[in-house]
């Protein structure tokens, strides 16, 4: 998955393993810690536990490891690991609301949009000093992307019955931005998107973002360039 790599602040590298169909064998994050020459079993999720793995981020705040699983409530985990991957305390469980692709970390709150099909998709933020969860701002699709663009605000790539880019705060406002068509499609054909660089933040740093709407009737692949200033703020925007 997009975000199911990373490194931690001692240089090993993470992964989730992320399996199409239900699996008979237990799902792992593996990790290496010699620039990825040798791997070996960090944590698994006993076999029928979680369907993949959708997202393994290093949180620079609490220099500790996130996950996120799905599919099914029942196979939905947030949790952080502050050991190197080894134990997890589980922040959420049991239901759409942690069903997530990505995460943006702030100070005080870790910030995702929902990835379900089954129910209306949120905003969801999770309050660091109280561990709970709060649905926020309700959003038109799935969020496949997170990309954060400064210490208020993050972008998200929007998919699924949409390819649109919004902008969220991290405290819970969300605006709509950027649009593009959805083709008609078969039920189960490749879904439409828009993708959010990865990497470090020095595209946003030097003042531009990029997107990458996939299979929208504009565009099959593009790729914009765009100013940083051109961004709104969801907090001063007037629905």
């Amino acid at each position: 998955m997009a975000f199911g790599v990373t490194s931690d602040q001692n240089g090993a590298i993470y992964f989730g393993e992320y399996a199409t169909e239900p699996c008979a064998h237990p799902v792992c994050i593996w990790k290496s810690t010699d620039g990825g020459r040798t791997w070996r079993n960090a944590f698994e999720f006993p076999a029928g536990t979680v369907r993949h793995i959708h997202t393994v981020q290093f949180d620079p705040y609490a220099d500790a490891v996130w996950v996120g699983t799905g599919d099914r409530d029942e196979q939905c985990y947030v949790g952080v690991s502050n050991d190197g991957a080894a134990t997890f305390a589980w922040m959420a469980h049991g239901t759409q609301k942690c069903r997530t692709c990505g995460f943006v970390f702030f100070p005080d709150v870790v910030l995702w949009g929902m990835d379900t099909g089954s129910e209306p998709n949120h905003l969801i933020g999770l309050q660091r000093e109280k561990r709970t969860i709060h649905p926020h701002a309700e959003l038109p699709g799935a969020t496949y992307y997170h990309r954060k663009l400064d210490e208020s605000r993050a972008l998200l790539g929007l998919a699924q019955q949409v390819a649109e880019v919004w902008v969220a705060s991290a405290g819970g406002d969300a605006c709509g931005w950027l649009a593009w068509s959805v083709p008609a499609r078969a039920r189960h054909g490749p879904a439409p998107a828009v993708r959010l660089a990865r990497g470090d933040a020095s595209d946003v740093a030097v003042g531009f973002v990029h997107v990458n709407p996939i299979r929208t009737v504009e565009h099959e692949a593009a790729i914009y360039r765009i100013p940083k200033s051109a961004v709104p703020d969801p907090r001063k925007f007037d629905a």
